[in-house]
């Protein structure tokens, strides 16, 4: 009631304007609409006239404006409905894809796809879905198709790669790792890249990813000098047997630390029975390494040397184990220290093996506050029996037999030492113990 009241006193307000503007402006006057054409009446009138029409036309220009923002209204709605379907979509696709349930949820990328065919995003997962579900070549038209369209951005091109390098076309994939490379070139590109030019022996190639890497500051976390790498490979699969041993030499010799080629250049001269190569290359791959096993190695190049009266192969072994003992530091000089004993022990130098026996236990307590590894207690507890045999204590290594008897690799140590009386040999004469340390 109060409503209608108020709009009865604003008509009445307007009337009342009106009538005021008519009775103060009652002079006549004239408007010329062009040519002969005119409108006389009196000015108040005119006022009002014009008045009105303006209002008209201001109103007509607003409803015109606000057909126009309706229609841009309800196409924004639609977009943001059209939006929230995809995003429910999109996470009921992610979530399938969680719990494995592939063909669901290659479902609702095809939905999305349906809706949106330059969705990039449905494609990579549409891709993922059908690869899982066993149809790699699917998979890969998916992507293909993609990048026939234009729609060469990372991830596609990232995808392409990963479904021809599992289909093994390593062109393929180098080909989307060659694009990708030119639009990011990341570490993991470029690492992947230079990967693939060495898997198809494209040496030369790898080598300029390698200079890009390094102009771009990237360094290689897996691999410590990838150029020597690259070279030990070439090596490996170009070269024949006849040129690879000086192809590993030129390697060493620019690449003296590179721990791979060390290794395989002593091998190698171990079958062609060059100890002194073998030997020294070990020596050197060990001291970069920190690893007995290298150690161990270098030692069993003399100890296995035929070629050598028995004397000389004890005391360059003896010599390699020494060198070891000063190298190393921690747990690595004990078991140095043990590698020693078994070598003095293999060539029955038992003077030294009494004194080295017990400073190793002295060595222990002042390195290491937690026990011994289980193995190497086990080798110097084979050490220390095998010694009081050798030297006629036999009655007293009885308790090392029976603490062996409890540790769990006791056959495997058993066969890997020889017990021999000393009475069956000459005293002093080298004993046949290590002969694979």
């Amino acid at each position: 009631m109060l409503k209608q009241f108020n709009r009865f006193i604003i008509l009445g307000l307007i009337v009342a304007v009106a009538v005021y503007v008519t009775i103060t402006n009652s002079a006549p006057a004239t408007i010329h609409l062009g040519g002969t054409s005119t409108i006389t009446a009196t000015a108040g009138v005119l006022y009002l006239a014009i008045f009105a029409l303006g209002c008209l036309f201001t109103s007509l220009i607003a409803l015109l404006w606000g057909v126009k923002a309706y229609f841009r209204e309800r196409k924004l709605r639609n977009q943001v409905r059209t939006h929230c379907d995809f995003v429910e979509t999109l996470v009921s696709g992610v979530g399938l894809m969680a719990i494995h349930e592939w063909g669901q949820a290659k479902d609702r990328w095809e939905d999305i796809l349906a809706s949106d065919p330059t969705n990039t995003l449905a494609r990579i997962e549409l891709s993922r879905c059908l690869e899982k579900l066993g149809d790699n070549s699917e998979a890969l038209r998916v992507i293909d198709s993609a990048r026939a369209q234009g729609a060469a951005t990372i991830g596609i091109l990232m995808r392409g790669y990963e479904l021809n390098k599992t289909q093994g076309n390593l062109v393929g994939a180098k080909d989307n790792l060659v694009l990708l490379a030119q639009k990011h070139p990341s570490q993991h590109v470029l690492i992947s890249l230079r990967e693939l030019h060495l898997a198809l022996r494209g040496y030369k190639e790898a080598l300029q990813i390698q200079d890009k890497l390094e102009s771009l500051g990237f360094r290689d976390s897996q691999e410590e000098n990838p150029r020597a790498a690259i070279a030990l490979r070439q090596i490996n699969e170009e070269l024949s047997e006849t040129h690879r041993d000086q192809a590993l030499g030129e390697l060493i010799k620019r690449h003296s630390n590179y721990y791979p080629a060390l290794l395989l250049s002593a091998s190698r001269a171990v079958k062609r029975g060059d100890t002194t190569v073998a030997v020294e290359n070990y020596i050197r791959a060990a001291k970069i390494s920190k690893r007995n096993e290298d150690w161990k190695s270098a030692v069993s190049v003399w100890l296995n040397n035929e070629h050598v009266q028995p004397q000389q192969r004890f005391e360059g072994a003896i010599g390699v184990a020494k060198t070891a003992c000063k190298s190393q530091s921690g747990l690595g000089r004990i078991e140095a220290e043990l590698l020693l004993i078994e070598v003095l022990l293999a060539a029955n130098h038992f003077h030294e093996v009494d004194s080295l026996i017990e400073k190793f236990s002295r060595l222990v307590a002042k390195t290491i506050s937690t026990p011994l590894p289980e193995g190497i207690q086990e080798r110097f507890l084979v050490c220390k029996g095998l010694y009081l045999v050798q030297t006629g204590k036999a009655p007293q290594s009885g308790p090392l037999w029976h603490e062996l008897a409890h540790q769990k690799n006791i056959i495997s140590c058993r066969s890997t030492y020889q017990i021999e009386d000393p009475s069956n040999g000459q005293k002093g004469s080298p004993s046949p113990l290590l002969s694979t340390p």
